[in-house]
């Protein structure tokens, strides 16, 4: 989903495509997506692109080709989650969720550290893109679309922690995808069971192949 959907969206750069794999370049993240049915037409159109920031790779042998040519860069195993259901998300609605502005760039950016650029924060706000969830006037926590398309940047603060609001801000995401007629999907770093067993407990479908971030 993670290619398919912006492709859907008509929203690539396409340098390769046939039956034997997919290769493009997604402007908005700036993010080059490929999977081969090869390793070697893999290795070929990586080549031919020279070094780039970022990398969304669906291939393990094709990660670890570019983590031996890039040894600076970092890499983020992921599985992928999927909503699949039209109905959508039964969860409380205890916060008020509304859009953010600029004015919590500084905040939000002390919040945020999940390997991405400095501008990132900001460029997602610029975008109407990150949605926080209120309490009694408060922000307690927020959560959004990445560049790509796809659903994560979830953080709430440590202070309103143990109320259900993590729960409560992805499920609103997902209604508020289906409701714009956006897939939502995302990545769950592997290792972090406190995500992947939210996102099963909202009812998304997780994929058995991990897929790789390289920045």
């Amino acid at each position: 989903m993670s290619m398919i959907y912006p492709i859907q969206c008509d929203t690539v750069e396409f340098i390769y495509a046939e039956e034997d794999g997919v290769f493009f370049k997604h402007p908005m993240s700036n993010a080059y997506m490929i999977s081969t049915k090869t390793f070697e037409l893999g290795k070929k159109l990586i080549d031919s692109v020279g070094t780039q920031d970022l990398y969304l790779i669906h291939q393990r042998e094709l990660a670890d080709y570019i983590m031996e040519q890039l040894p600076q860069k970092s890499r983020m195993d992921c599985v992928q989650a999927v909503y699949e259901k039209s109905e959508p998300v039964m969860c409380k609605q205890s916060l008020v969720v509304k859009t953010l502005g600029l004015e919590y760039l500084e905040l939000l950016n002390e919040k945020y550290n999940e390997g991405s650029d400095d501008d990132y924060i900001k460029r997602r706000l610029e975008a109407n893109e990150l949605l926080g969830g209120f309490k009694g006037g408060d922000l307690c926590g927020f959560v959004g679309y990445h560049e790509d398309g796809g659903i994560g940047l979830l953080q709430v603060f440590e202070e309103f922690r143990g109320n259900g609001y993590g729960e409560e801000l992805s499920g609103f995401l997902i209604n508020h995808s289906l409701a714009s007629n956006r897939v939502p999907y995302g990545q769950i770093k592997i290792g972090n069971e406190v995500s992947l067993n939210l996102h099963k407990k909202l009812g998304l479908s997780i994929s058995e192949n991990p897929l790789f971030w390289i920045f």
